[in-house]
């Protein structure tokens, strides 16, 4: 009812996050992962899901 009525929007459709943004937004996450530290204490550290310290690890390997 709410998304019929406007209020809820959600994401615009097609929109995509850049490589550059994701890892700027998740800066904490690229030091640690430099650092050689695991997924799931970083998971744990920073209280992230392990799916997105996957994909910012997953970035970094592609801009090496």
């Amino acid at each position: 009812m709410r998304k019929a009525n406007g209020v809820y929007k959600g994401r615009k459709i097609g929109s995509v996050q850049s490589k550059d943004r994701m890892l700027e937004r998740h800066e904490i996450v690229v030091k640690k992962l430099k650092k050689g530290i695991a997924v799931r204490d970083i998971a744990l550290m920073t209280g992230k899901s392990t799916a997105t310290i996957m994909k910012v690890k997953k970035a970094i390997e592609t801009f090496i």
